[in-house]
């Protein structure tokens, strides 16, 4: 049964993280290989759930997390007590500040967000300078096959609405922006075996100068809907 986002996840947050979740799993693995080195500084969780790289990402540096589910957000609050977290809707505007970040980690949320613009856009807006954009989203060639995210309860399955993104739609949203693809890993899991699909996309772009380019096509977009609508553009 088709669920909107909101309600499928107010209704998967209790048993989120104790449901066999290959997907789920795996993301967390490579998050903390990939960022186990690193020096986090502040750093922006999108679609932070219930907690499940949240805890890992606070012990690494100031790691606010934004959701729209109340009832993940609780769970979270139990998982990171110490955790920053606002509760938003990420496909609207963010409710944070200009250049006040040095990261942005996005984990399996792009595939309910139909704007991928509006993501590298927002992006670019909160991150300082020369910051970065981490995304792991379930790989093109999983969702190609029908494969997203769902649970069953009650003997029904429940399905959040989902999105089809190409590689090329992710990487390109993002250059638009000023970033620059700087790594890209197709995971495989191990407990599908060997000769499995790629699981998860996993993408890292530094931006080079994300301010002014997203401040640019911003409101190139902005005066473009304003002109049709009537409205003004803000000053």
């Amino acid at each position: 049964m088709k669920h909107s986002v909101r309600e499928a996840y107010d209704l998967w947050a209790e048993s989120y993280d104790s449901m066999s979740n290959v997907t789920r799993d795996l993301d967390a693995l490579l998050l903390r290989q990939d960022l186990d080195c690193e020096e986090l500084g502040q750093v922006l969780e999108l679609g932070c759930g219930t907690g499940k790289n949240t805890r890992w990402l606070q012990e690494r540096g100031t790691v606010p997390g934004l959701d729209f589910s109340d009832p993940m957000m609780e769970v979270c609050r139990r998982a990171a007590p110490a955790a920053t977290l606002k509760q938003a809707d990420i496909r609207q505007a963010w409710p944070v500040d200009d250049d006040c970040f040095d990261g942005v980690v996005v984990s399996l949320v792009l595939e309910h967000v139909e704007d991928l613009e509006h993501i590298a856009a927002e992006s670019a807006r909160v991150l300082r300078k020369g910051g970065w954009v981490r995304i792991s989203e379930l790989h093109p060639c999983q969702q190609a096959r029908g494969k997203s995210a769902h649970f069953c309860r009650d003997s029904q399955r429940i399905e959040p609405e989902v999105f089809l993104h190409t590689r090329r739609e992710f990487a390109g949203a993002f250059e638009c922006f000023g970033f620059v693809l700087q790594k890209e890993h197709e995971a495989h899991s191990e407990a599908l075996g060997s000769g499995s699909l790629p699981r998860l996309l996993v993408m890292t772009s530094p931006s080079e100068s994300p301010r002014f380019e997203a401040a640019a096509l911003r409101s190139e977009r902005w005066e473009s809907a304003a002109s049709e609508s009537g409205l003004t553009a803000p000053v």
